[in-house]
């Protein structure tokens, strides 16, 4: 259980640098001022547990990024 918990709060800090990037690199002199939304998607194996998301080894996962602008 404690690595699904370190592997989500992996995928949370790259779900969260991918928007910061973005929003940062892409706006020196553009008009664009909103980040993209990021949404997780699992393809096997998964469990709610108080709130959290638990995944199985053979879980795919997969981070996909929408830009408005």
């Amino acid at each position: 259980m404690k690595k699904s918990r370190v592997i989500g709060v992996a995928i949370i800090f790259v779900m969260i640098s991918i928007t910061a990037t973005h929003f940062f690199v892409s706006n020196v002199g553009a008009a664009d001022k909103t980040p993209p939304v990021t949404v997780i998607s699992f393809s096997g194996e998964t469990y709610e547990k108080d709130g959290d998301t638990f995944i199985g080894p053979g879980t795919t996962i997969w981070l996909n990024a929408t830009d408005e602008g």
